[in-house]
C-alpha cells in the first residue's frame, strides 16, 4: 500500500520547479502565443535572463557583495526575482531588483560549472512600461540596501525623463507623478537630487561614493553664491561653464582622493574665480594709464583692461554702505564692520605664523581693508635651496603673501587690471607696493626674484585645507568671513 509522502518546504518548492516558458503547459495563445501568465512560478537559466539597463544601483560594497555571495553559496537563491519582457523583445530582463543575484548566480556558474547555480527562480511580471520599470527598480532597490545619493540622482532624474515625455515639469507636480507610481519622494528632497545630477556630473566619477544629502546641500549654497556673485558682477560668461571647469579641475587635482570634502572644494571654486576674475564688469575699459615715476617721468602700463576686469573696491566691498550694515550667512548675524576685523585678526595670524606679519596694512581703500607692503628682500636672511628671496622666512611665506595679496585687490592693481590704482597711489611715497606700481623694473624684480609666480598656488591651498594641516584653520575663517562680506544686505 502506497503512502502519500509528508509535504514539507522542500518538495513544495521543487514541485514548484517548472521549465522555461517554451517548454512549459503554462504558455497563453494571447495576445501572443510565448507570453507566460503573469506571476506564474519558473525556472530560467541565469544566462537566458539580461540585467536591467536601467538598473540604478551603481555602486556596490565590497563586503556586502561578498556576504550575499557567500549566502548563495550556502542556500541558493531563497528568494525568485521578477522578470518581464518588453513587447519587442525575445529575451528576459530583471522587471523589478535581482541584478546582484543574476550577478552572483552567474559568477558562481563559471566559477564551478555546478548545475545548481544554472537556474534561476523567478516570478513572470507583464511588462506594462519603461517608466514603471525603473520605478519598481528604485523601490526594490531601496527596500533591500539603501542606495547611495548619486545613484538615487541619476534614478530620479531617469524617471523624472520618462514620466514627464519632453515636457517641463514642475517639482510638486513630479512629486505627485512619483507618488502614483508608487515613489514618495518630496518635491525639496527631488530639489536636490535634481540639482546634484544637472550640476555635479564632473566630481560624480571621483566622489559619487561619499556624495550625500548634506554635502550636496553645502554645494548647492555654494554654487546660489557663485551664481549671484556672477550677476552682481554683470559677467557675461555663463556661471555654469565656470563652474563644470572648476569641478573639473578640482576632480583632476584630487586623484588620490576618495572622500569629497566640501570645504576643500569651496576654497578651490572661490581660489579659481579670485584667479580667473578678480573683480569684474561688463565692458572692457582702455585707459592711457601712464604712471608717474619717482624722477617725474611717466611708464606707459597696461593699458586694456580685459572684459572681465574692474577695480577691486567694486567687488563685494562692505564699505559701499553703512558700516552698521547687517549681512548674514550660516544663520549668524555680523556687522560689516566686525566682519573686517575679523578677517584682518585671522590674517594676521596666519602672516605671524610665516613671518611676514609687518607686511600687514590696515587701508580703507582696498577691497577689504588692508594690503601688504613687499618685505624689505635686502634685509632677508639668505638661506640655501630658497627658490626666491621671501622663502627664506618661511617655506610657505612666498604662497601666503600671493594668496593675501589676490584678497585684497592689490595684485590687479599691479597687472594693470583696474580702471584706477588710487588705492596704491595714495600710499606714502616709501612704499614698496607704491614704487613697484609706478616703476617697471622694480615690479619685474620684485615679483621674479623676491616673491615668485607661484603658478601652483592653487595646489597649495588643497594641501594647506587637507586635514590637520595648520594653515587650515587660518583659510577656513579667512573663506568665512569672505563670504560674510560678499553676502547681499538682508532687507
Amino acid at each position: 500500500m502506497m503512502t502519500a509522502a509528508k509535504l514539507n518546504p522542500s518538495l513544495t518548492r521543487g514541485s514548484l520547479l517548472l521549465g522555461t516558458p517554451k517548454q512549459s503547459s503554462l504558455l497563453i495563445d494571447a495576445p501572443n502565443s510565448n507570453e507566460p501568465i503573469s506571476s506564474v512560478f519558473l525556472n530560467v537559466p541565469a544566462n537566458e535572463i539580461d540585467y536591467f539597463d536601467g538598473n540604478p544601483r551603481t555602486a556596490y560594497q565590497a563586503e556586502q557583495y561578498a556576504q550575499i555571495k557567500t549566502s548563495i553559496q550556502a542556500v541558493g537563491i531563497q528568494q525568485p526575482v521578477h522578470i518581464t519582457r518588453r513587447p519587442d523583445g525575445n529575451r528576459y530582463i530583471l522587471a523589478k531588483g535581482g541584478n546582484t543575484r543574476l550577478k552572483i548566480l552567474r559568477e558562481l556558474y563559471a566559477e564551478t560549472g555546478d548545475d545548481k547555480y544554472r537556474l534561476m527562480p523567478c516570478l513572470y511580471t507583464a511588462y506594462t512600461s519603461e517608466s514603471d520599470l525603473k520605478i519598481a527598480h528604485v523601490i526594490e532597490n531601496e527596500q533591500r540596501v539603501e542606495m547611495s545619493f548619486w545613484d538615487k540622482a541619476q534614478a530620479y532624474v531617469a524617471i523624472r525623463d520618462l514620466l514627464s515625455n519632453g515636457n517641463s515639469i514642475g517639482l510638486r507636480e513630479l512629486e505627485t507623478l512619483f507618488a502614483e507610481h508608487g515613489l514618495s519622494v518630496s518635491h525639496s528632497a527631488l530639489s536636490l537630487f535634481l540639482f546634484a545630477a544637472e550640476h555635479l556630473q564632473a566630481i560624480a566619477e571621483r566622489f559619487s561614493g561619499s556624495l550625500s544629502n548634506q554635502k550636496a546641500k553645502d554645494i548647492r549654497k555654494l554654487f546660489q553664491l557663485l551664481k549671484e556673485k556672477f550677476k552682481s558682477l554683470n559677467l557675461r560668461e555663463d556661471c555654469t561653464v565656470f563652474w563644470q571647469q572648476v569641478l573639473s579641475d578640482y576632480a583632476r587635482s584630487q586623484a588620490e582622493k576618495s572622500e569629497l570634502d566640501t570645504d576643500v572644494l569651496e576654497a578651490f571654486v572661490w581660489a579659481a574665480f579670485t584667479q580667473e576674475y578678480g573683480a569684474v564688469t561688463t565692458e572692457p575699459v582702455t585707459t592711457d594709464n601712464h604712471s608717474p615715476t619717482s624722477d617725474g617721468s611717466s611708464v606707459s602700463r597696461r593699458t586694456t583692461t580685459p572684459p572681465s576686469v574692474v577695480e577691486p573696491q567694486a567687488v563685494g566691498n562692505p564699505r559701499s554702505s553703512s558700516a552698521n550694515e547687517i549681512v548674514s550667512d550660516h544663520n549668524a548675524l555680523f556687522s560689516a564692520e566686525n566682519a573686517i576685523k575679523e578677517l584682518h585678526k585671522h590674517i594676521r595670524a596666519w602672516l605671524k605664523e610665516v613671518n611676514l606679519l609687518d607686511c600687514f596694512k590696515a587701508n580703507s581703500g582696498f577691497q577689504y581693508g588692508f594690503y601688504l607692503e613687499y618685505p624689505n628682500f635686502h634685509h632677508l636672511p639668505e638661506k640655501a635651496n630658497c627658490p626666491f628671496l621671501i622663502d627664506a622666512l618661511h617655506a610657505d611665506a612666498g604662497n601666503v603673501f600671493c594668496l593675501l595679496a589676490k584678497i585684497s585687490g592689490q595684485e590687479a592693481i599691479l597687472e594693470g587690471l583696474t580702471k584706477t590704482a588710487a588705492a596704491i597711489l595714495s600710499l606714502p611715497d616709501d612704499s614698496m607696493l607704491k614704487i613697484a606700481y609706478q616703476n617697471e623694473d622694480k615690479f619685474i624684480e620684485y615679483q621674479d626674484v623676491g616673491i615668485g609666480q607661484r603658478e601652483h598656488l592653487i595646489d597649495c591651498v588643497l594641501h594647506w585645507q587637507s586635514t590637520g594641516h595648520p594653515f587650515g584653520k587660518h583659510l577656513t575663517q579667512i573663506l568665512f568671513y569672505l563670504r560674510i562680506l560678499n553676502q547681499p544686505p538682508v532687507a
